[in-house]
């Protein structure tokens, strides 16, 4: 930090709350679905994650909260984003039983999913009739089986309603959180996730983050930017999502995906500035290996951020 600050840089900080240490036995973690096995992720679903969250969060702005510049507000799945597990293996703590899939059957999920279905269908029958099933009553194992397709259709939504919605609520109470112990600084949420994938809980909820961004007065910053694969399919979604923040008043800010090649250098500088993004967060690995591209570009990028007053869709 005594470096940065001495060659005239501010201090950013991207923290992860949502890996434990292995030594920590008492937080429930994250159980696949599919195959049963525990994750090192911990379960949203525990109370006791929110709290340690927030001694740490505090801890860190009890020793540096005058030193930060900037913070991301960390969420959770691999990346401190606002998704479920997606499979990350490259890290130190990454989990060893790790895949984009569904994470719900630690019995701290299972008890809150049997708690909203029956909120929402108040007796086990009219649930059968829903769901096609026949169930004794909500102490049986409601949950849908793998693999998810096979399940029966209503079931499948509901499932997939209450799992992005577990992830928004979580979501929310960190937000609330960190904005609490830093309640000055610069912040955006990550929101992650190239596509919005039902299992990484992005069924609604690119949208749904954003608005929950402008209520803590975070940028919301999506990933996923001029992705090497399908440049058409992210400048869709960037328009579509940076619609969403300017909706609900919050700023919008993007990350080049790691790995952009060069003839998409120009599309993530259009991108960014066709959509009034107010932070440009792209990898060193790209900007050194494409140094070329963004040093003819670089002109653009020192005039973010800029303001539109119209989204075009094609």
């Amino acid at each position: 930090m005594n470096l940065i600050e001495k060659n005239g840089f501010k201090i950013g900080i991207f923290y992860w709350f949502q890996h434990p240490p292995k030594w920590e036995k008492d937080i429930t973690r994250l159980r696949c679905l599919e195959h049963g096995e525990d994750s090192t992720i911990a379960s949203l679903w525990d109370a006791k994650f929110l709290r340690q969250y927030e001694r740490l969060a505090k801890d860190l702005a009890d020793k540096y909260r005058d030193r930060i510049g900037f913070l991301y507000a960390g969420i959770y799945g691999d990346y401190g984003e606002v998704t479920y597990p997606l499979g990350v293996n490259h890290y130190i703590f990454s989990p060893p039983h790790n895949h984009t899939g569904f994470w719900s059957a630690d019995n701290l999920a299972k008890a809150d999913f049997k708690k909203k279905m029956a909120h929402k269908y108040r007796d086990i029958s009219a649930l059968n009739k829903a769901w096609g099933t026949d169930f004794k009553s909500f102490e049986d194992d409601i949950m849908p089986k793998m693999p998810f397709g096979k399940n029966p259709l209503i079931m499948r939504l509901d499932y997939a309603k209450w799992y992005s919605d577990s992830l928004m609520d979580f979501t929310d109470k960190a937000c609330s959180i960190i904005r609490k112990h830093f309640p000055n600084t610069p912040m955006a949420m990550p929101l992650g996730c190239i596509f919005e994938s039902i299992n990484g809980g992005q069924g609604q909820c690119k949208s749904m983050a954003a608005k929950i961004a402008a209520k803590y007065s975070m940028t919301a910053r999506w990933t996923g930017l001029a992705h090497r694969r399908d440049f058409a399919l992210t400048n869709v979604s960037t328009r579509r999502i940076s619609s969403a923040a300017r909706f609900y008043g919050a700023k919008f800010g993007v990350e080049a995906a790691a790995g952009v090649v060069k003839e998409k250098v120009p599309a993530a500088i259009y991108e960014a500035l066709a959509n009034s993004a107010s932070m440009f967060h792209n990898d060193p690995s790209s900007i050194c290996s494409e140094i070329q591209q963004y040093g003819k570009y670089k002109n653009f990028v020192k005039c973010l951020p800029v303001h539109c007053d119209i989204a075009v869709f094609y």
